[in-house]
């Protein structure tokens, strides 16, 4: 009976150790081991001698005293207060995603579907969602013992995190903050954004899988918290948040001008993505549509002589410095921008900013001999235009209230830059900023300057026995030392 005390005891100490949410099996089985030590006690009338009195009353001191440090150190863990001291606050969630989760007013299950033995990456990052508000609550279900509750909420494979809210829930496959916060918008935000990408004037493709085609910028844009469709603008546009030109290959007519204009002043925002024209065809109300809004556009392609250091064409602007606007300000990654056309306007504009632009001359210039250019000739003359080159723009009108943003790449978010991830989430930031949806643009983390690392096995096994076997078998082998030579005494 003894041993089997002594193993129920031993037990439930370990499982309070490693599995603490089995909490009062684990209470149970350590008070079983109690009253089966006292029954042994009492049957072997060991109780009545002064010794073992003493023995027996040293125990309960020694056990009170662990019980105690333990009840101390599971108020400490449920009640702790988190403070993240590293420069990066790698450790709790941007300020982006906290201004996300302040705006919850009803309770917030995350629920990530994991094999056991993977959970705690996944719990680490959902505990900082949980740290950031009371209406948060974790779990963690293992979809192959409960393979009932995972199909029930549509999970399909290991490693996945279930959002519910208000009777909603979407379930999320690629689990870091930026997708997490960006899933909690959709679920709890008002309404789903309406996007249009406008066709009829050679546009490039949204459902086309091919390189030239943006059927994965669709599959983004519908995984995110907008609705997306291909209209023409004939059609109606009041259902339209935000229209979509990416890719014009043939001009505007002139009506088609009159009625973006026209839905613009109605403080409706555009996203155009316009890029060098190669054709004959002359694209005179296109660029009378952005010198509408206070912008030139020079037929040329931006060149960067630096590209070659990351192994792309020169004809791809590679983009490391941003500006302070909104939309990149926070932004640390490099994006690659292919076949730029010159943007310009007029510096003293308030309404317009530059969000990035091609370095400077020699390193770069605009040329304006495309057919050279088409042969692979690109030398600097007098008919270009010394760099730096604005890329990008992005207009905010104090007079009619609208928001545009404007990209001199129709090609950054094609199926073929899929790979690159910072092109599409300038996409998106300027999607967020042209919807005043400020609050999710750069959730992306700045780069590192002290890297996290990981400790191997043997070191993890090392420092197992040096804390909880080296150490405590000292202090024995101490307390037995004082213990004989005060007896001796």
């Amino acid at each position: 009976m003894i041993i089997s005390s002594i193993v129920f005891f031993l037990s439930s100490i370990l499982l309070l150790i490693i599995a603490p949410e089995f909490w009062v099996f684990d209470i149970c089985l350590l008070l079983l081991a109690i009253v089966l030590i006292i029954i042994k006690l009492r049957k072997e009338k060991l109780l009545a001698s002064t010794k073992t009195q003493i023995i027996l009353k040293n125990t309960i001191t020694v056990f009170l005293t662990f019980l105690i440090v333990g009840i101390l150190n599971y108020i400490i863990i449920k009640k702790s207060e988190d403070y993240d001291l590293t420069n990066e606050k790698i450790h709790s969630l941007t300020d982006k995603s906290s201004k996300v989760i302040s705006k919850i007013d009803s309770k917030l299950e995350l629920t990530v579907f994991a094999q056991r033995e993977n959970w705690e990456p996944y719990l680490k990052l959902l505990e900082l969602y949980e740290r950031d508000s009371e209406l948060v609550k974790i779990n963690a279900i293992d979809p192959v013992k409960s393979p009932l509750v995972a199909a029930q909420f549509g999970v399909e494979s290991n490693g996945q995190v279930v959002i519910q809210y208000k009777g909603k829930s979407e379930v999320l496959k690629k689990v870091n903050e930026l997708e997490l916060t960006k899933k909690i918008l959709k679920l709890t935000g008002s309404k789903r954004r309406n996007l249009c990408a406008i066709g009829g004037h050679g546009e490039y493709d949204i459902s086309t899988t091919a390189n030239n085609g943006l059927s994965f910028l669709k599959k983004q844009i519908q995984n995110s918290s907008y609705s997306l469709k291909e209209i023409e603008l004939r059609d109606d546009l009041n259902n339209c948040d935000v229209l979509l030109f990416i890719g014009i290959k043939n001009d505007l007519l002139k009506n088609d001008v009159l009625a973006i204009m026209d839905y613009i002043k109605k403080g409706k925002s555009i996203l155009i993505a316009l890029g060098p024209n190669f054709s004959e065809y002359k694209r005179a109300n296109t660029y009378k549509l952005l010198e509408s809004l206070g912008v030139e556009a020079k037929n040329s392609v931006v060149i960067d002589r630096l590209s070659n250091v990351h192994r792309v064409d020169a004809t791809i602007n590679v983009v490391d410095n941003y500006s302070k606007h909104p939309i990149v300000s926070e932004f640390k990654e490099k994006a690659y921008m292919p076949l730029n056309l010159n943007l310009s306007f007029d510096e003293t504009n308030t309404d317009i900013s530059a969000l990035f632009s091609s370095k400077a001359f020699p390193a770069s210039w605009a040329e304006t001999d495309l057919e050279s250019l088409k042969k692979g000739k690109a030398t600097y003359d007098s008919k270009d235009i010394k760099g730096p080159n604005h890329l990008a723009l992005a207009i905010d009108n104090k007079e009619f209230f609208f928001r545009a943003v404007i990209f001199g790449s129709d090609q950054f978010i094609l199926n073929a830059y899929q790979g690159q991830s910072s092109n599409f989430n300038i996409f998106f930031n300027s999607l967020d900023w042209l919807l005043e949806e400020e609050e999710i643009i750069s959730l992306d983390r700045a780069n590192l300057s002290n890297q996290s690392f990981t400790l191997s096995t043997p070191a993890v096994n090392t420092i197992f026995y040096i804390v909880i076997i080296f150490f405590p078998f000292i202090l024995f082998i101490f307390a037995g030392v004082v213990y004989f030579r005060n007896k001796k005494l």
